[in-house]
């Protein structure tokens, strides 16, 4: 068994962590079509592009862990 979580700590983290990942991500979504409107000759649109830059570096910084995350100690993970 494994230890207890004492006053939902846990709980609380998580819901914590979602709102602060969640709030700055919908407030970049909402933004999309006032930067479309505002930036007309740009090739590409933002809600295009944000994705890739977004989801480019979490590839990247997994793939460093992935390759080098053994050599690093357990303190320094955490």
């Amino acid at each position: 068994m494994g230890p207890k979580d004492k006053g939902n700590v846990v709980w609380w983290i998580f819901l914590m962590w979602g709102i602060g990942v969640l709030l700055p991500w919908n407030a970049v979504l909402s933004t999309f079509d006032y930067f479309e409107y505002e930036v007309k000759g740009y090739a590409l649109s933002p809600s295009f592009v944000y994705p890739f830059a977004v989801n480019g570096l979490a590839v990247v910084s997994q793939m460093l862990v992935l390759l080098y995350g053994h050599k690093l100690t357990e303190k320094s993970k955490i």
